[in-house]
């Protein structure tokens, strides 16, 4: 009798034991499932995020996230008292090259010049994609000489890029650029040095295209 017990007792023990390591396993599942759920939806989540302040087709940041990213960037030259500066940018004659090679050959043509931009500036430089065929870039810690070589350090690099079109004919584009120096002691924001950079490209386009111009403070 106490025999049948023991093996009962052992049993009933066996039982337990299994029915907890069982129970482990399957919380253990459970939570790495719920782990695995949740670096998913914080991947998601940031990809959505830089949906949101990134533009799609040429991978810079959107307009949205300049004017945010403007702003810190500002309050941070006035505190520094350091220089700041603006670069517009805009592809001359490009409804003829969309009319002439296609508006899909004109989204090569803006990610080409997408690449360029990225490629020239540096981390800390702003680049963005501000409408159509216009980019606009933001350079901390740099003054207008700086500013003016990475400008035609970029019109350069775009002049002398040849690209292929379908019939593997050679195609070329130049840009206009209109640049400004942000004035730290008296802006309250970007905008003022975005509209100076803008009467600076409209300058350059009307003096005869693919070159810099700069409207100085004042």
């Amino acid at each position: 009798m106490l025999h049948l017990l023991f093996e009962l007792a052992l049993i009933v023990l066996f039982t337990i034991l299994t029915l907890i390591i069982y129970r482990y396993f399957i919380i253990k599942k459970v939570n790495n499932k719920l782990i695995e759920q949740s670096k998913e939806l914080s991947n998601i989540q940031k990809e959505l995020r830089l949906s949101t302040f990134t533009d799609y087709m040429t991978k810079l940041y959107n307009r949205r996230y300049f004017s945010e990213i403007s702003i810190h960037i500002l309050d941070l030259a006035k505190r520094d008292k350091t220089n700041l500066s603006v670069i517009m940018i805009d592809i001359d004659y490009f409804k003829k090259v969309n009319d002439t090679y296609g508006h899909k050959f004109g989204d090569t043509v803006l990610i080409n010049l997408s690449n360029i931009l990225q490629n020239l500036t540096r981390k800390s430089d702003i680049v963005c994609r501000w409408g159509g065929e216009e980019f606009m870039i933001i350079l901390p810690k740099t003054d207008e000489e700086g500013t003016f070589n990475i400008a035609e350090k970029i019109r350069l690099e775009v002049e002398n890029l040849i690209l292929k079109y379908e019939d593997n004919s050679d195609v070329r584009f130049t840009i206009s650029i209109g640049m400004s120096q942000v004035d730290i002691q008296n802006d309250m924001d970007i905008e003022a040095s975005i509209n100076r950079a803008d009467e600076a490209l409209y300058k350059a386009k009307e003096s005869g295209r693919n070159k810099v111009c700069i409207k100085k403070i004042g």
